[in-house]
């Protein structure tokens, strides 16, 4: 198969240009490049020049080979029917100035020469075309190859700085290619070659992928894949692979990955940090109602003292003891101390996670969700996912509320009061019938334990923040979380959306 430069096959052309290379070749250019003019005054005088050699030379020596150079002058820049008429003249001259004897060898002489002058044109004319449709398409084809190379060139430049290993593998999970990043993901030395190296030990999950029937369509997928690296270190990674195949019909994969061993290390100890602290928080909640069932239990073991004799008896002292030691176990209190550690989190980028968290429930519900706008930063003095595990407590809330509802909207807006920024979240639904419960512990009627306002109150409050419902605005539901801000010169006011 031939190169094709805008549908045309380049190696009949190709091979034309093998027999006009050389001296030739060289001439032709010329020819080619002079100007038009420059080439009819050429030709012009040529002929002149042959005519009048042969006029003055006589029937002595005929010069009519000589009208040659001016049709192969003319044949570039001249149609065909025009070279035919170039030929017609040259034909007449020679005869005009060489008369032939008799009538038949002139037209014999005069037909011959006609033919060897139109076919010595057209021939020249089609070659010199042809070499100039193949200087075009080399030049086309020069033009592509450039771009391609600057193309490859940027894209490998792409590839070797890019901090995600990129690389494909073969039906047996072999690397066919690689950038740099790809020997850092697998803990491969510099020098150990890379290619052709099987990963299947490395990253199993693309290995198995690779054994998909994927003969009907192409399969393609991201994933949080476990790995491991040559030194047997253990790795997590985010990868986007696909399938592909090849023309023989091989199977093939790219693959995009990166580490996020440390994002994964860190999320879960932050999940872990929030649960710990969640659980204190409910432990705390028990002991305090346990504490307040043992303050009344001593009340009555007291009381039951005043019974005559009753002091003496072991069942009412080990009652009285049960009692005191219940009492000591429920010593755990929630605190209300301003977490120590100072953390900042970004309003609106919690507000980001939030929409991406949540938005597509309320769409699948029916239901929308006014965004405020946040020009701003806002640095509020306080964990980014604290913060956000309240905000999901109340809008999971919300949700509820609005479901079975024709109106089923959530308005969020956000503003700065003083040193405190402060979000509001206001729904659709029927409101609340008992604000008192709210931010209760175990509280009853919401179908769970109802733990998820008192935990976010209670976490906010060790920053400084709060948890409020405001019952003045009706109708619906309206909640405020108020965070403090972070540093000084936070001055900013995001109007509420209407």
């Amino acid at each position: 198969m031939g190169t094709r430069i805008n549908g045309t096959k380049m190696e009949p052309l190709l091979s034309e240009r093998v027999l006009i290379t050389g001296a030739t070749g060289k001439l032709l250019d010329r020819l080619t490049a002079a100007p038009r003019w420059t080439l009819l005054a050429l030709a012009g005088l040529s002929i002149l020049v042959v005519a009048w050699l042969d006029w003055r030379l006589g029937d002595d020596v005929s010069l009519g080979a000589f009208y040659v150079f001016p049709v192969l002058i003319l044949s570039g820049i001249l149609s065909r029917w025009q070279l035919i008429s170039v030929a017609v003249l040259c034909v007449l001259l020679r005869e005009l100035f060489n008369p032939s004897p008799t009538f038949a060898s002139l037209v014999l002489e005069g037909g011959f020469g006609l033919l060897a002058y139109a076919l010595i044109g057209l021939f020249a004319s089609d070659v010199i075309r042809h070499r100039l449709e193949i200087m075009e398409n080399l030049t086309e084809i020069r033009h592509q190859q450039s771009l391609r190379a600057a193309a490859e060139e940027q894209l490998r430049v792409l590839a070797e700085s890019s901090p995600a290993a990129i690389f494909t593998l073969n039906e047996n999970a072999e690397i066919l290619s690689a950038n740099r990043a790809t020997r850092e993901l697998l803990g491969l030395d510099a020098s150990v070659p890379l290619i052709g190296r099987s990963i299947e030990s490395n990253l199993p999950v693309l290995a198995e992928a690779l054994k998909l029937d994927t003969r009907q369509e192409r399969f393609r997928t991201v994933a949080q894949v476990q790995g491991q690296r040559f030194d047997g270190t253990p790795f997590v990674a985010q990868a986007c692979f696909s399938s592909y195949r090849e023309q023989s019909g091989g199977v093939r994969l790219a693959a995009i990955a990166f580490d996020s061993t440390e994002d994964t290390r860190d999320r879960e100890e932050q999940n872990q940090q929030q649960i710990l602290q969640s659980n204190l928080l409910i432990a705390g909640a028990v002991a305090h109602e346990v504490r307040n069932v043992c303050g009344a239990m001593s009340v009555l073991h007291s009381n039951l003292n005043r019974v005559e004799g009753i002091g003496g008896n072991r069942d009412y002292q080990a009652i009285g003891d049960l009692i005191a030691g219940l009492g000591k176990l429920a010593h755990l209190e929630l605190q209300g101390e301003k977490e120590q550690q100072r953390h900042t989190a970004e309003l609106r980028d919690v507000l980001n996670q939030l929409r991406i968290l949540i938005e597509p429930v309320w769409e699948d519900a029916g239901a929308q969700i006014k965004w405020p706008q946040l020009p701003q930063p806002v640095l509020a003095a306080a964990d980014s996912f604290t913060l956000l595990q309240a905000f999901l407590n109340i809008t999971n809330n919300s949700l509820s509320a609005v479901s079975g509802r024709k109106d089923k909207t959530l308005r969020i807006s956000a503003e700065i009061r003083g040193q405190l920024a402060e979000v509001v979240f206001w729904d659709s639904g029927a409101g609340v019938a008992d604000p008192d419960s709210l931010f209760q512990p175990f509280r009853t009627g919401f179908g769970n334990v109802g733990l998820g306002l008192y935990i976010s109150r209670a976490l906010l409050r060790k920053y400084g923040g709060d948890v409020r419902y405001d019952g003045v605005v009706t109708p619906g539901t309206c909640f405020a979380v108020e965070v403090p801000l972070h540093g000084v010169g936070n001055a900013y006011s995001a109007n509420r959306n209407n």
